[in-house]
């Protein structure tokens, strides 16, 4: 018996050209330099998301780590303000402690937790349950 495969051929044509219409494109600012240039950035066409890096940032400009710094803090609103004001997403890193107030400043886009440090803890939990007690 012989089966064609010509549907599966012609789905991945549709989802090809529906991804090829679908595009978002998110551009990452995570230095000094992408801050002093975010009312260019902002115009570039096609650009549907400015993604705020708060960890690179903050090493960019000698303060790494200090995610609650007042100058960290000040780029993170610049970065949601040309967003919204251009009509662009506005994204960012946050954790359960400040999602809020990211939201509270136009983020709509949130990433919460890297896959890494959620696999960690999980692993770390079932490690620690499976570990003979002393």
């Amino acid at each position: 018996m012989f089966r064609s495969n010509s549907n599966i051929l012609n789905q991945r044509q549709r989802e090809q050209e529906q991804a090829n219409e679908e595009r978002f494109l998110a551009i990452q600012i995570e230095d000094p330099e992408g801050i002093e240039n975010l009312s260019e950035i902002v115009k570039v066409k096609g650009i549907d998301m400015l993604f705020f890096g708060p960890g690179d940032y903050s090493h960019g400009i000698g303060l790494t780590g200090q995610l609650d710094h007042p100058e960290i803090r000040k780029a993170r609103e610049k970065v949601a303000s040309a967003a919204i004001s251009n009509g662009k997403f506005a994204g960012t890193v946050g954790s359960a402690d400040n999602y809020k107030e990211l939201a509270e400043m136009g983020y709509k886009f949130l990433n919460l937790g890297a896959d890494v440090a959620v696999m960690r803890k999980g692993l770390k939990e079932i490690s620690d349950k499976l570990s003979p007690e002393t």
